[in-house]
């Protein structure tokens, strides 16, 4: 993998983060006052306070990944809070699928449907429920779905919010699903800052995890929601023992909702029984509990085995895909199509993910229904150069079901025609260069720079999708004993590397490996993200390593004493007759 630099120009965070945020100025970035609006929220609003008043039901339909499950959270406290009776359902991923289904709305059988992180593409079912006489609100930020002509089919809803689906409906667009349920609470509760702060921190959760922009909007609601998950008054005693078990307690990124809070979450719908028997329910009865702190502890720990136990079985499958790989002579396939049988189908979007980012290639992994034991169900992910739906577009003919965007997709084919389709996608990928990808850096600093840098780091956050987080090199990073080693491997297999500088650490996750290949090398050149570790009381300041390359050790020349000795050696040694 190269390195070079994004722009030699750049010497400072500032000014690395405004370029990444064109038009904006830096007051606006550190304190942004604009009033972001989205058009029928009031309308919304009135639905709610009839609902309240004449005593309506409600039902929320969300979903099981992070968003869904943060942003139905959000409704728990809003029809909560506003005294309405409600029940919150969550769809089971491998018996029900994603979204809204016709089985559902023969649960309902009258009042109000609220449809949030899905329901935009829920033609038939939103039809059903309109003749069973539901009132339906769709609260949704995916794309809708065209006819052959490329025309919008939009659902027979009494209301939709949805700024990819509704033309001008809001003056920003990227929200998830729980950013748009914020927006609907601002409004309904612009009063009542408590409850605000807490739906923020559910809001920030779904959005991070969601990997939308955080640009704008988006970006306050993350700064603002951030923020409130480190205050005890504002989150559940839920999500501050989640935090805890993460180990996350007086500096809260992006990165950390990223990496560990969101797949925490995540995990309990990926898996599903028997390793976490209500799903995405466990996961929000978790997040939304704010009774005592030994419950919450419990079903924090217990959340946390069900997201280890994900770990281990995505560690299993990606050695599986490996075997494959290997087996087939799978080298320089573009894409890559694999089968594996016998896995958790939650878990093949993170599978074709690993083989994505370690080949550098568009990868498919396909693994057997649940249903339907003739059909196998993939999901894909591409690199930036390849626009992933197109490339399906192109084999449409060979699948039974498919949808997505440029970076990902998930896809469903009758088992017999897997080789075929294999055929076809390779032949129409085209050409496709093998090139490693270069590995841009921002800025470059010294090992004595690291804490101060944080700081400035922190003042321009936070970081994410459309705001990347800088990154730094640092050259001759050298290391120095700690408890009588330079480094240490964990993991259950070895996998991950600490070093330790002199006033520093870095983590090489995933990395052991390389570093031995390297022969584990005292002086390394590193590049990576900046990192904060909070420890029985202690401090340190450190990287996240993303790459590493070995400094060779020069070779100290000879002292003439030294040279004098040997010599002297060498001279007794053959009187003595030894070689």
């Amino acid at each position: 993998m190269k390195w070079r630099k994004r722009n030699p120009e750049f010497n400072t965070i500032k000014e690395i983060v405004l370029a990444n945020n064109p038009g904006i100025s830096e007051e606006e970035l550190l304190d942004d006052k604009t009033v972001y609006k989205i058009k029928d929220i009031d309308k919304v609003i009135n639905v709610l306070r009839d609902a309240k008043l004449k005593d309506i039901f409600i039902t929320v339909v969300g979903d099981y990944d992070a968003d869904g499950v943060t942003s139905s959270s959000e409704w728990e406290y809003i029809l909560k809070s506003l005294g309405i009776r409600h029940r919150i359902r969550l769809p089971k991923r491998h018996s029900e699928g994603y979204g809204l289904n016709l089985n559902i709305i023969d649960e309902i059988d009258e009042g109000i449907l609220i449809t949030v992180d899905n329901g935009i593409a829920a033609i038939e079912a939103i039809k059903k429920a309109k003749e069973k006489g539901i009132y339906v609100i769709i609260v949704d930020h995916h794309m809708p779905v065209l006819d052959e002509d490329k025309n919008k089919i939009l659902p027979e809803a009494d209301i939709i919010i949805d700024p990819h689906a509704i033309e001008d409906q809001a003056d920003f667009v990227n929200y998830c699903g729980a950013g748009l349920t914020y927006k609907i609470a601002e409004e309904l509760f612009m009063d009542d800052e408590a409850i605000l702060n807490r739906l923020s921190c559910f809001a920030a959760i779904g959005t991070v995890a969601d990997v939308v922009e955080l640009r704008k909007d988006n970006r306050k609601i993350v700064k603002k929601g951030l923020e409130n998950l480190l205050v005890y008054k504002s989150r559940t005693t839920g999500l501050g023992k989640l935090l805890e078990q993460c180990y996350i307690s007086k500096r809260i990124t992006a990165d950390d909702i990223g990496y560990s809070i969101g797949p925490a979450i995540n995990a309990c719908g990926r898996l599903g029984a028997p390793v976490a028997p209500k799903e995405a329910d466990q996961a929000m009865e978790m997040i939304c509990f704010n009774g005592s702190l030994t419950t919450a502890e419990d079903m924090a720990k217990d959340m946390i085995l069900v997201n280890r136990e994900r770990q281990l079985q995505v560690r299993a499958a990606d050695k599986k895909s490996e075997q494959i790989i290997e087996y087939n002579a799978m080298y320089g396939d573009a894409p890559l199509v694999i089968y594996i049988p016998d896995i958790n189908e939650g878990l093949i979007g993170i599978i074709a993910g690993h083989l994505t980012e370690k080949y550098n290639v568009p990868s498919i992994v396909f693994t057997d229904s649940h249903k339907d034991i003739t059909v196998l169900k993939a999901s894909g992910r591409s690199v930036k150069d390849v626009h992933l739906k197109q490339l399906l577009d192109s084999c449409s003919n060979d699948l039974l079901g498919y949808g997505g965007h440029p970076g990902a997709a998930g896809l469903s084919i009758k088992k017999e025609k897997l080789d075929e389709f294999r055929e076809h996608i390779q032949e129409n990928i085209g050409e496709f260069s093998f090139e490693p990808e270069e590995l841009m850096y921002d800025l470059e600093i010294q090992e004595s720079e690291v804490e101060s840098m944080i700081e400035e780091l922190d003042k321009y956050g936070p970081y994410g999708e459309g705001n990347p987080e800088p990154i730094f090199l640092i050259r001759d990073y050298h290391l120095f004993p700690k408890d009588n080693s330079m480094f240490k491997v964990s993991g259950s297999e070895n996998e991950h590397v600490r070093f330790f500088g002199l006033s520093t650490y870095a983590n090489a996750f995933f990395q052991n490996q390389k570093y031995i290949e390297l022969g584990q090398p005292k002086n390394l050149n590193i590049i990576g993200t900046l990192d904060v570790s909070y420890f029985n009381g202690n401090t340190s300041f450190g990287l996240k390593v993303l790459d590493m390359e070995a400094i060779p050790e020069p070779i100290k020349e000879r002292t003439s004493l030294a040279e004098m000795v040997r010599k002297k050696t060498i001279q007794i040694n053959k009187e003595k007759g030894i070689n």
